[in-house]
């Protein structure tokens, strides 16, 4: 059975120079998106629960089109091969069926953080609700023992606030980021099949 990290790894390992096939690292990738997650995180930390709901939803949907993606590669399988064919036909149809397992392992990854964001976002919405009640607690001094402390707790919540949708940030970037590269590289397979078959 793949792991969580067998499943990143394989990912990551898709990203390379297609002209002499030397690795890219990704790991510059995922410091910008850091970044930019934790700035969005302090920019628009306040967010609706209607937010949540509408990502839960639309990342559901996209989740169950790309297993419908992963069906399809692996019912067509991968394309054979023939001695008849010219080495340069050859050539291409090992490249198509590497790109073909590549895809695979895209799409993979991309279920794999969707789904982390999904369970991002319902832990966020009951993180609100839960912070939300300790500080109307607090407010109304129901919590005598932390009275003194309002600053400190209502401080504290905003610094976990920040941090939890900073992760949720980094997901969901990701997860855009992702889906744009997986949608580009099926539509540059099924493409290059079309053309394969002309020939």
């Amino acid at each position: 059975m793949i792991s969580i990290f067998q499943i990143i790894k394989r990912n990551s390992d898709t990203y390379y120079d297609y002209r002499d096939n030397a690795r890219t690292s990704t790991f510059s990738r995922y410091v910008i998106i850091a970044i930019s997650s934790f700035l969005i995180g302090i920019l628009f930390h306040n967010r609706n629960e209607n937010l949540y709901i509408g990502i839960i939803t639309a990342q559901s949907i996209l989740v169950g089109f790309s297993f419908n993606i992963i069906f399809i590669l692996s019912n067509n399988g991968l394309i054979k091969s023939s001695a008849d064919y010219s080495i340069e036909k050859s050539n291409k149809i090992d490249k198509l069926n590497i790109i073909s397992k590549e895809i695979f392992y895209n799409i993979s990854y991309y279920n794999l953080i969707a789904i982390l964001s999904v369970i991002s976002c319902i832990i966020m919405l009951y993180f609100s609700e839960f912070s939300g009640t300790i500080l109307y607690l607090v407010n109304k001094d129901l919590l005598r023992t932390f009275n003194s402390n309002k600053p400190d707790i209502r401080f504290l919540s905003d610094c976990v606030n920040i941090f939890a949708e900073s992760i949720l940030n980094f997901l969901l970037i990701d997860c855009a980021l992702t889906f744009v590269r997986c949608v580009k590289r099926v539509n540059y397979l099924f493409e290059e099949k079309i053309d394969l078959d002309k020939r």
